[in-house]
């Protein structure tokens, strides 16, 4: 399974949390944790804004699933607040967060966007704990002035 990769070979989680909260700061809720992306950025860049791409599904859409995704400048440490992707369905999609001006609420440097630094996270959210979620994709754009 390679979720750094479009290749329809998926990262499942299968019957997800352990509680039917909807919230992402639900600790009864699965969450992944993806890093090491390549970003390599001039040291004096001016970072404009991250999107964070998704490429998933779910076996059923009962329970509205979907992702909270955050972002992490310092190892995970610190995250940003979630952002929600819209429902998922049961073919394979592309679902995207962020945009070319949204910096998810933080002021970033380059350096923070470094292998050792920089952290996805996702949550995975529905009102049952029946749902598989598979993701063939995750990847993230960074917008930037030299």
């Amino acid at each position: 399974m390679n979720a750094y990769s479009s290749d329809n070979l998926y990262a499942v989680d299968t019957n997800s949390g352990t509680g039917t909260q909807t919230t992402c700061a639900s600790t009864r809720k699965d969450r992944h944790i993806y890093y090491s992306f390549n970003i390599n950025l001039p040291p004096s860049a001016i970072i404009n804004g991250l999107e964070v791409r998704l490429e998933a599904k779910a076996e059923n859409t009962n329970g509205s699933p979907h992702f909270c995704v955050q972002v992490s400048w310092d190892g995970g440490l610190t995250w940003t607040s979630a952002k929600i992707s819209n429902n998922l369905t049961t073919n394979d999609a592309l679902y995207t967060l962020g945009s070319a001006n949204d910096t998810w609420g933080h002021a970033w440097t380059s350096g923070q966007l470094s292998n050792s630094s920089f952290r996805i996270q996702l949550v995975s959210i529905a009102s049952n704990t029946t749902r598989d979620f598979s993701l063939d994709c995750v990847a993230v754009n960074v917008f930037y002035q030299p």
